[in-house]
């Protein structure tokens, strides 16, 4: 992750590694939730934390698909130049 974030920045690069590192973490959280049982009132602080995690990838995603389509529209003048 941390590799990603040295420029240049590829967002769909960041994006996609901020997606997998957040899996993980929704992972290790749902395992915290299953092994504490009952004590639900002390753990919703890791529901919240997911959630804010999730509108930061909202950022990312749309990022990313920005800088994807900032190179479709170069990728697509060249080809109809002729040759």
């Amino acid at each position: 992750m941390v590799r990603s974030m040295y420029p240049p920045l590829d967002p769909r690069l960041l994006e996609a590694r901020a997606a997998a590192l957040t899996l993980a973490v929704t992972h290790l959280a749902l395992l915290a939730k299953y092994e504490c049982g009952s004590k639900e009132r002390t753990l919703m602080w890791i529901d919240q934390s997911l959630r804010d995690m999730d509108s930061h990838l909202m950022f990312l995603r749309d990022a990313s698909i920005q800088q994807e389509t900032m190179n479709k529209i170069p990728n697509t003048m060249n080809l109809s130049t002729p040759l």
